[in-house]
């Protein structure tokens, strides 16, 4: 059994000639370290710094991708055949 953390007193009887004596001991227990401060801190800090690392990635898959269908688009409208008027010719 684990005590939770906290401040704790304990007192003890000593048994002795004079009909036994007392004794106070104090002590703190500890939170584990996954339950301090600085540590659930910590945590929250790296999961905010993934989603950041994973939102940038993301926005340069994006950014890359438009890139390649403006240039797919580009070599389309290349392809189109012009008019005498310098305007592409109407498809019939």
């Amino acid at each position: 059994m684990r005590l939770p953390a906290g401040r704790y007193t304990l007192q003890v009887m000593l048994p002795g000639a004079d009909g036994g004596a007392q004794d106070l001991l104090h002590f703190e227990v500890l939170a584990p370290w996954y339950l301090r401060w600085w540590s659930i801190t910590l945590a929250a800090a790296l999961l905010v710094l993934i989603g950041l690392l994973l939102n940038r990635q993301r926005f340069a898959r994006v950014l890359r991708r438009k890139e390649e269908l403006e240039r797919i688009l580009g070599e389309r409208a290349a392809r189109i055949p012009k008019g005498e008027d310098g305007n592409t010719s109407a498809v019939r």
